[in-house]
């Protein structure tokens, strides 16, 4: 039987500009209450990030907290959890997944749309010391994409070196018969706002698919996905999948 893990954005939200980080939290602390048990938090640490985590520690909640950095190697550390990962590898690698088809986003959602433009916006750039970064178009925001960019992160499993390894998988890549089980595929990823973003909340699970199987369609709550089987893709310029589709360089 053949499978495929699916990533599903079930909500997007922006909170309104200037929205106090005391109110952050505790919009935030409401929501993973109303979320499955064992949903984690994890926050993109970038700027303000690492002090906010602090603030959700001192209410109960040890959320991941992941810097953007501009190098090439991510580093993580479990017992903090927090992690230090490539710009270029977290939008780079969720572009992937959307391409794949294996990144879906309800059409009923009200930011369904403008996050899809958010992701491709998206450009390859060289500082003036000829350092590659990635990022949004000029005068464009990219507050949805950190938040889809870090939950995506914790939901990979360590698939490919992304993201952080459970026991589930070390005992797959082992053999093992007797697995830990699965972590809960839950994870509610956030932007923090600065002065000209908002503070952005995405809710996401990771399903798994078989393949072999026909999707089944529930005519009482049918889900119609914006970005379904039918769209073209839109590759970033200067991405590995441009790249590979233009048939320069191999890549991993």
């Amino acid at each position: 039987m053949t499978t495929t893990e699916i990533f599903e954005i079930g909500s997007i939200r922006r909170l309104p500009l200037e929205t106090s980080y005391n109110n952050v939290v505790a919009d935030v602390h409401q929501l993973l209450r109303r979320c499955p048990a064992g949903t984690e938090l994890v926050i993109d640490g970038t700027g303000i990030g690492k002090a906010i985590c602090d603030m959700f520690r001192f209410q109960g909640i040890t959320p991941w907290c992941v810097t953007a950095t501009s190098g090439l190697d991510q580093t993580i550390n479990y017992g903090a959890r927090t992690a230090n990962v490539p710009k270029l590898m977290l939008v780079s690698r969720l572009q992937s997944i959307l391409f794949e088809q294996r990144l879906k986003v309800s059409a009923q959602l009200e930011e369904a749309t403008a996050f899809l433009e958010e992701l491709r916006d998206f450009r390859v750039e060289y500082s003036a010391s000829a350092h590659m970064t990635y990022n949004a178009k000029s005068g464009k925001h990219d507050d949805m994409v950190s938040a889809a960019t870090v939950a995506a992160w914790r939901l990979s499993d360590g698939v490919g070196g992304w993201g952080p390894p459970s026991e589930y998988l070390a005992a797959v890549v082992l053999g093992l018969r007797d697995k830990p089980a699965r972590p809960v595929p839950w994870v509610v990823g956030v932007d923090l706002g600065k002065v000209n973003d908002p503070t952005a909340i995405v809710v996401m699970r990771r399903v798994t698919k078989d393949l072999a199987t026909p999707a089944k369609r529930d005519s009482a709550q049918k889900v119609v996905h914006i970005n379904g089987p039918l769209c073209r893709p839109t590759y970033a310029i200067g991405s590995v999948e441009w790249q590979r589709a233009r048939g320069k360089g191999n890549a991993d």
